[in-house]
């Protein structure tokens, strides 16, 4: 079993877990009332929100008697009551429609679906406004964009990104080019109204086998943002990009502004970037000297809006403990040994993380959030030869990561934990984080005994239905961390999902909870300090 250091509030009384026994002023947790869901059918996402009511998208999978998905609106109340479910018919002209999105903007409900022509090698994208007491689509199905007959990696045809403050939607999708020639990428931007803003065609500035766009993003003043890695042709056989290049588009100009950031010699594992209300780009993310699945520090870049010039540039190795923290008391020691040789290969690297949030600060740091994560597959063979598969997901442990203005690691925090599931894509796996003030908390599903004050400590327990809590980490602004359990789910009949959740105000966070076909919603409120 790994070994993990855990803050843990001990002792605690699994009898105290419950709403009532939480003390004033520390983060409570209430549950809305109980209902049934259509079987077979989960929830999507949360859609939206006002002061009184929250939008569900439900989706409920395909059956026997049935060879496509089902789509249902949902509208609770902020009390958690079911006030209105409304499937949604997706078909137009008795051909039948993908979904793309739901959308909630400006108070209003929009319905995105696509239609694959075969005959004209081409998809297109359909808005319809959706009622907000019905739900129900309204008018008739406007075409507000289409693209060539491809779907991207989550099985749909387009693209759809908001930008911070919701004003402003991108829909992109690849436009495919011929073998040796730079990629082509279609772009529309749309105001909260769903109307066009501009659109147009562009053209990477490099062949396919040479640049890979890794991340794309609208701004709150509809300029559009990609970030793409660069290969020398002898190199991206090996992924090792020369460099990164942000390219922004904007509308009426010819070509687009580059951004260029040099990588030294150092290999990054994984970035992702933001837009400051400066205009400056902040780029951060980790750094290897070993391959494309481990860590061994942060890189960070700030971009200078007028300039495109790079103000700071750091690469910041994590302190040895961080990395080590993990490993066994040998494992450690061959860390060491390999680090006083100047043995890259052998030396200690975070593995397998996954960079989920970079939050900037208002001095100018940041924030980055990753989470271990990893798919692993297992092979039965059986005696008439055929083979069964199954996929283990893994959802391990969280670091956070806070920079200052110049670049410099000011404190990093490991939240242990260790979630792993069968065939199901982590349903219940994962975390939900909120935002309060000067405070980061995350809930996640644990393990009750690692939580025992008569467990042997040093030892995390991975998350198991049957002994289910949903466990709190907060951490504060000087780095110092608190994990409490928050609610035994043991014998509750829910289980919360916490990677569907949302923050919906400035100190409550909303936690979906199912089990079957029972749905609960939760709220966690914060204290105010």
């Amino acid at each position: 079993m790994k070994k993990r250091s855990r803050y843990l509030l001990l002792p605690l009384l699994f009898a105290a877990l419950h709403l009532h026994a939480q003390e004033p002023e520390q983060p409570a947790l209430k549950w809305g009332p109980s209902f049934r869901s259509p079987s077979n059918s989960t929830l999507e996402k949360v859609v939206g929100f006002t002061p009184a009511e929250i939008y569900f998208l439900r989706v409920k999978n395909p059956s026997a008697f049935a060879n496509r998905d089902k789509i249902y609106m949902e509208r609770f109340t902020r009390e958690g009551k079911l006030q209105h479910s409304e499937e949604i018919v997706l078909s137009l002209e008795k051909k039948d429609l993908t979904l793309e999105d739901v959308l909630f903007l400006k108070n209003r409900l929009y319905l995105l679906t696509s239609y694959a022509n075969q005959s004209h090698e081409k998809n297109y994208l359909f808005l319809q406004n959706l009622s907000e007491r019905q739900m129900r689509p309204t008018g008739s199905a406007k075409k507000i964009a289409e693209g060539p007959l491809a779907k991207n990696r989550y099985g749909r045809a387009f693209d759809i990104q908001l930008s911070a403050d919701s004003s402003k939607v991108l829909v992109y999708n690849q436009v495919p080019s011929a073998p040796k020639e730079p990629e082509r990428f279609s772009l529309h931007v749309f105001d909260e109204q769903m109307e066009l803003i501009w659109e147009r065609d562009v053209m990477l500035p490099y062949p396919d086998e040479q640049m890979a766009i890794r991340e794309y993003r609208v701004d709150d003043e509809g300029r559009v943002y990609l970030l793409g890695a660069v290969y020398d042709q002898n190199l991206r056989s090996r992924r090792l990009p020369t460099h990164y290049l942000v390219l922004e588009y904007r509308p009426g100009d010819l070509a687009p502004v580059e951004w260029k950031i040099s990588l030294d010699e150092n290999f990054i594992s994984d970035l992702t970037f933001r837009i400051a209300k400066s205009g400056d780009l902040i780029c951060s993310g980790f750094y290897s000297e070993k391959d494309a699945e481990s860590a061994k520090g942060i890189c960070y870049f700030r971009l200078d809006a007028a300039t495109r010039r790079v103000l700071t540039q750091t690469w910041q190795p994590f302190d040895f403990e961080f990395r080590t923290e993990d490993l066994s008391n040998r494992g450690r020691q061959r860390a060491l040994d390999a680090e006083q040789a100047g043995n890259q290969r052998q030396s200690a690297e975070l593995l397998r993380y996954n960079l989920d949030e970079l939050v900037l600060r208002t001095d100018g740091g940041a924030l980055l959030v990753a989470e271990q994560y990893y798919v692993h597959e297992s092979y039965q063979r059986f005696w008439d030869g055929t083979m069964q598969v199954s996929y283990f997901y893994h959802y391990n442990d969280l670091i956070v990561v806070n920079i200052q203005p110049s670049g410099a690691i000011e404190w990093t925090v490991r939240i242990p934990k260790e979630q792993v599931s069968i065939d199901d894509g982590g349903y219940f796996s994962s975390y939900a984080m909120a935002t309060v003030r000067d405070r980061l908390y995350f809930l996640y599903n644990d393990n009750s005994r690692n939580f025992d004050p008569e467990a042997r400590p040093g030892r995390t327990r991975a998350f198991s239905g049957s002994q289910a809590v949903i466990a709190l980490a907060e951490v504060r602004k000087d780095g110092s961390l608190s994990t409490v359990p928050l609610y035994l789910q043991q014998g509750a009949s829910i289980m919360a999902r916490p990677r569907i959740a949302r923050q919906i105000g400035g100190r409550t966070l909303l936690l979906p909870g199912e089990w079957g076909r029972n749905i609960r919603l939760g709220y966690v409120s914060f204290p105010s300090q």
